[in-house]
């Protein structure tokens, strides 16, 4: 919702930087929800990252007028970094996953990334597909 505190990225810093040792679950899809960059939220959250959640988003051509309304854009503003919602299996979408990962490895994270497919229409088959693109990173 556009009206969450956890929304965009400088309320949740501000959550973190509320409770010590308060962890955020980099979830890389949420960001385009808010035209935010995934990029961005990574390196504002990388010395707080606690979890992962691998979520890629599709483009799409038109959205509902409402979404520029929650961003508090004028209607049909360029959208920088928010292309569409649509499901799609990670990788196939336009989010930076690839790299996203590789920054994670470098970190040295070692904990789990969730895949999420939220309204896909193969669960399973995006599922697969996900998880195959996750090991050839990792």
């Amino acid at each position: 919702s556009f009206t969450s505190p956890i929304a965009r990225m400088n309320p949740i810093k501000w959550f973190l930087s509320q409770v010590p040792g308060l962890k955020h679950t980099l979830d890389m899809g949420n960001y385009a929800f808010s035209n935010e960059n995934a990029d961005q939220a990574y390196e504002l959250f990388k010395d707080q990252i606690g979890h992962v959640h691998c979520k890629d988003r599709g483009e799409e051509k038109e959205e509902d007028p409402e979404i520029w309304e929650g961003l508090g854009m004028p209607y049909g503003e360029e959208l920088l970094h928010r292309k569409g919602m649509k499901p799609v299996p990670v990788g196939d979408g336009y989010l930076p996953i690839a790299e996203l990962v590789g920054k994670l490895k470098d970190q040295g994270y070692q904990g789990y990334m969730a895949i999420e497919h939220f309204g896909a229409p193969d669960q399973l088959g995006f599922m697969l597909k996900s998880a195959q693109f996750l090991k050839s990173l990792l």
